[in-house]
């Protein structure tokens, strides 16, 4: 793991903080560490903008598509209104 993973990582677990990652590795050794500590992803984070109405499913869809398109940010799923509930 990188710097920033690391330092994220030590400052969630001792703050007792929710850690906001992305890597699947980080995310592992995040857990084996602290199995409680909450993680969210990108998609969670964006899932509860649009649930609190910050942002439209169209919006976020836009920038699914910036993501994938600018910066190799591929999310498993075609739209933001596909994992609401």
């Amino acid at each position: 793991l990188g710097a920033g993973e690391c330092s994220a990582i030590a400052v969630a677990i001792c703050r007792r903080h929710s850690l906001a990652i992305d890597d699947k590795l980080a995310i592992r050794r995040a857990h084996a560490i602290d199995a409680e500590l909450p993680i969210f992803g990108t998609h969670d984070i964006m899932r509860l903008m649009i649930q609190e109405q910050l942002i439209t499913i169209a919006d976020a869809d836009c920038i699914k598509l910036d993501w994938e398109t600018l910066h190799r940010f591929k999310l498993p799923f075609d739209s933001f209104g596909d994992i609401l509930e």
